[in-house]
């Protein structure tokens, strides 16, 4: 009797711990969740570097000079609006006020934007 006793204690234990296992393998699998998460923020919200934000400038200078070129506008008269269609549209992207708090992890992808960039036939015409 005494053993069977030992037994079903043995089981009950056995029992709890193997639900207090599961449980904590959830919260744990939670934690890795929300780290990730927390991981992916803080990669999000670091900017880019001096160095990227120089070559983010010289990118959008070159883009709104050959702009000017190609589709014949004078660069005095249009390249403030280019200057502001592109950072506008950039920003916009990123949702970001200034291009200085464009994301670092996004900067191949930003530069890949601002050479891929086209004025619209809406700012073609008002410029025109």
């Amino acid at each position: 009797m005494n053993e069977l006793m030992e037994t079903g204690k043995i089981d009950a234990l056995l029992t709890r711990l193997t639900e207090n296992q599961i449980v904590n393998n959830n919260k744990i699998t939670g934690f890795e969740l929300r780290l990730s998460n927390v991981e992916e923020v803080i990669k999000k919200d670091i900017y880019l570097t001096n160095s990227q934000l120089r070559e983010v400038s010289r990118q959008v200078k070159s883009k709104v000079f050959n702009l000017c070129l190609e589709k014949g506008y004078g660069y005095q008269a249009v390249s403030k609006f280019l200057f502001h269609a592109i950072y506008s549209s950039i920003n916009g992207q990123y949702n970001v006020m200034s291009y200085r708090e464009l994301p670092r992890m996004f900067f191949t992808e930003i530069i890949d934007k601002i050479q891929a960039w086209t004025p619209t036939e809406e700012f073609e015409k008002r410029i025109a």
